[in-house]
């Protein structure tokens, strides 16, 4: 069976899924990809704002801050509180973004989302706590490689 990226559910689970490593990182893709290509389903809604180039551009430095924030030592826990709603509404944001430029039930889409973001962050968060119990393994290059799978997954998804 060969799974289908470009169904609208798949997508959401993927790239939403994605908030669970960095939280901007959805955002940032699916906004620059919408900036460059409109979907007309968008253009009169109230996620319009996900096409504009303003907005990618903001959460392109939202990712690249968050890329340089998640290696310094007072770096939040991604299953604190905060992150976890922040992951959240990302996923949240993505998946509604999706459903609604295909015409399917942006509700729906920002649920999946949102399951999908929180998760994925649990499940981020148990494989970086294991890679990391590793002695030989420098965590700054952990989280570096996780930057790389953030970006590239999410680049597969959209």
């Amino acid at each position: 069976m060969k799974l289908n990226l470009n169904k609208p559910f798949i997508k959401v689970i993927g790239l939403a899924g994605i908030a669970g490593m960095r939280t901007m990182t959805p955002l940032a893709i699916l906004a620059e990809k919408l900036s460059k290509s409109k979907r007309p389903r968008l253009l009169k809604s109230n996620l319009s704002f996900m096409q504009s180039s303003v907005f990618s551009g903001l959460m392109n430095l939202a990712a690249l801050g968050e890329f340089l924030g998640d290696k310094s030592k007072s770096a939040p826990n991604r299953t604190d509180l905060g992150g976890i709603i922040g992951r959240a509404m990302s996923g949240a944001l993505t998946g509604a973004t999706i459903y609604k430029s295909a015409f399917k039930n942006p509700y729906k889409g920002a649920l999946i989302g949102s399951v999908s973001a929180v998760i994925f962050t649990y499940a981020f968060f148990e494989v970086r706590k294991r890679i990391s119990a590793q002695k030989n393994i420098n965590k700054n290059v952990i989280a570096i490689a996780e930057d790389a799978l953030a970006v590239s997954g999410g680049m597969l998804f959209i």
